[in-house]
């Protein structure tokens, strides 16, 4: 009863505050490899959400859904880096993963020896490469 409370308090929150309660403080550190970079996770899920008008109309608990993806991954919510995003869809916020995201889960994994992250354009590829 008590965690529906608070779940319920949370989801009247704006995203600055939503994103510094304890609560949601605590449960990133335990996501997050190293707890110490939580400040600049939190930092650029707020940055984000605040900076793109289309994000200033969800509700912050699906941006903070989906930062909370994002921390599971070990991916950063920064635009620019080009792994993940948050993207607005109405009132809705919805984790993105990006293609560098992809190419850094695919390197985690150990199990691709090489990978090539190279531009194809139409007509360049004639046959296939056995590389």
């Amino acid at each position: 009863m008590a965690e529906q409370k608070q779940s319920t308090e949370l989801a009247k929150l704006n995203i600055n505050d939503l994103m510094h309660s304890p609560i949601v403080v605590k449960k990133l550190q335990d996501c997050l490899i190293d707890p110490k970079t939580t400040n600049g996770f939190i930092s650029s899920v707020i940055s984000v959400a605040t900076s793109n008008p289309y994000l200033k109309k969800c509700q912050p608990m699906t941006i903070l859904g989906g930062a909370m993806v994002a921390a599971t991954l070990q991916l950063p919510i920064v635009p620019t880096l080009g792994m993940a995003y948050i993207i607005p869809y109405g009132t809705q916020a919805q984790f993105q993963i990006g293609y560098k995201g992809l190419l850094q889960l695919a390197m985690r994994s150990g199990e691709f020896k090489n990978i090539i992250d190279e531009p194809v354009y139409k007509g360049q590829l004639v046959k296939k490469n056995k590389f």
